[in-house]
C-alpha cells in the first residue's frame, strides 16, 4: 500500500503553490518505518505538504555527509564496523595507524557509533587504508605490522 500511494507522488510537475498530499497520509502509509522529512522547495501548511518551487517533484534518499575543516565534503570510504572495533581503533596500544602513517598520508576519523571515514590525496591510497582497517579487524599488532609491510611492498611496485 505504501508504495502505491509514494508511487502515485512521484515525478509529477509541481507548480509553486500547489498542494501534493498530506504529511498524515505520508507516514500513515510508511507504517512507522521511516520519518517524512521534507527537502528544499516543499514546505508543511496545516498538516499539508505544499511546493514552493515549480518542478518535478522526486524522492532522493537521505544521504549523511562528513565535511572537512575546509568545508568540503570528504567521502565515506568505510563500511560500519563494531563499536568495540572503534575504540580498539582509537587506543594507543593499537598499532595500524600509526605503522600506516609512516608510509601513507591520510586522514581519518574515528566515529564512536562505528563508522570510520577514511580521506587522502589519491584514490588507490584511500582505498588501501581502508581495507587494511577492515582487514585489522581480528588481527593482532605483529599481524598488522607484518601486513602494513606487505601492503607498502605492494604500493611501490
Amino acid at each position: 500500500m505504501a508504495d502505491k500511494y509514494v508511487r502515485s507522488l512521484l515525478n509529477r510537475i509541481v507548480l509553486s503553490g500547489d498542494v501534493i498530499g498530506s504529511v498524515a497520509d505520508l507516514e500513515g502509509s510508511l507504517e512507522g518505518k521511516n520519518k517524512v522529512k521534507l527537502g528544499p522547495g516543499l514546505g508543511e501548511v496545516n498538516g499539508a505538504i505544499v511546493a514552493y518551487k515549480a518542478g518535478v517533484f522526486r524522492h532522493r534518499n537521505p544521504s549523511i555527509h562528513l565535511i572537512d575543516c575546509n568545508q568540503r565534503r570528504a567521502i565515506n570510504s568505510t563500511s560500519p564496523c563494531p563499536a568495540t572495533f572503534s575504540h580498539r581503533l582509537l587506543s594507543k596500544e593499537f598499532v595500524l595507524l600509526k605503522c600506516l602513517g609512516k608510509h601513507f598520508l591520510f586522514e581519518c576519523t574515528v566515529g564512536m557509533n562505528g563508522r570510520v571515514w577514511i580521506n587522502s590525496s589519491s584514490v588507490p591510497c584511500t582505498i588501501t587504508v581502508a581495507n587494511a582497517v577492515s582487514n585489522s579487524e581480528y588481527m593482532n599488532n605483529n599481524q598488522i605490522e607484518t601486513m602494513g609491510k606487505q601492503l607498502v611492498k605492494g604500493m611501490q611496485s
